[in-house]
């Protein structure tokens, strides 16, 4: 779950907490190793022969979680699966169907679907205190701004967007 929720794509507190919890995580994993390691040294040598390839694997998953969480891959590729399905409720939208709120889409949660001009924004999750954040599908480009709402260009006619208030 707690994957789910930081892949939003959009929390930067939840990024925030990831990103030193999984310094916090590494600190102590290779704190405990080298303790294991010195234990190991006195008591048995056949985990000295075995220590230095678990200190690999440990320090491999380490920088696939580090990596993972910088470049934001499971976002990445919870957007890959869902896109269709938001492509699809984008296309309801505009054809004047609104679907009820809160709902899944794809492997969204969406809090909430409005429209800016042509363009069909979804709410998907928090950015800090009183800050929304989402993604926005707008073929005709940038997504008009609303108040200080801004948007990054993902892909296509995709925009990161951010509802500020």
């Amino acid at each position: 779950m707690a994957l789910v929720t930081a892949s939003d794509g959009t929390s930067v507190l939840d990024y925030i907490f990831y990103f030193f919890g999984g310094l916090v995580f590494g600190t102590a994993t290779i704190a405990i190793a080298i303790v294991l390691l010195v234990l190991g040294l006195k008591r048995h040598e056949r985990l000295v022969k075995i220590y230095p390839y678990a200190f690999m694997i440990q320090s491999i998953f380490l920088a696939v979680v580090f990596l993972g969480v910088s470049f934001d891959l499971a976002f990445a590729a919870r957007f890959a699966v869902s896109r269709s399905a938001l492509e699809s409720a984008a296309a309801n939208v505009r054809s004047g169907v609104m679907p009820r709120e809160p709902m899944w889409v794809g492997l969204f949660s969406v809090n909430k679907i409005d429209m800016a001009g042509s363009s069909v924004r979804f709410i998907i999750g928090e950015c800090g205190l009183t800050d929304h954040c989402g993604v926005v599908h707008s073929p005709s480009g940038e997504p008009p701004a609303i108040g200080e709402d801004w948007y990054v260009h993902m892909d296509g006619p995709w925009w990161g967007w951010r509802q500020s208030w």
